[in-house]
């Protein structure tokens, strides 16, 4: 019984999130993507299909977030970019775009994120300057 209302506590919550989101809402649009991530990981190992539903609906709200202005929504969204489990085309250029913006509005996860880009070349030529400029400045 207990876990049928904690179902349906959820259900509606994904219900009133999503009313909120489809109505401009930007915390709301990333509230949903972490939720369908969360699910999405969780449902790996136990439904392929069910799980990569998930991670198309989270990289949408990612997505809506981004384009708002969402700081870690563009970081997540990047991650999603660079996850081929996930289903969404592996794309190391878009997320370094993502990261980079993300890290130009002040996102520290973003700052770091670029650090080990340009530390380890990915995507990107190497360059210790550049990484090390935006380990420092995630560090303030």
């Amino acid at each position: 019984m207990v876990m049928v209302l904690i179902q349906m506590i959820r259900n509606q919550a994904e219900v009133w999130a999503l009313k909120s989101a489809e109505n401009g809402n930007v915390a709301a649009m990333f509230w949903l993507a972490d939720g369908y991530v969360t699910y999405a990981r969780l449902m790996e190992d136990d439904d392929k299909n069910d799980s990569l539903e998930h991670f198309q609906k989270a990289f949408k709200w990612f997505q809506k977030a981004s384009e708002n202005g969402h700081s870690e929504s563009m970081v997540e969204l990047a991650d999603l970019y660079t996850r081929a489990d996930s289903g969404i085309e592996v794309n190391i250029n878009k997320a370094f775009e993502l990261r980079e913006k993300a890290a130009k509005l002040g996102n520290k996860k973003a700052m770091r994120s670029l650090s080990v880009m340009y530390r380890d070349g990915i995507g990107i030529p190497k360059n210790t300057d550049l990484a090390q400029s935006w380990w420092d400045k995630s560090e303030n």
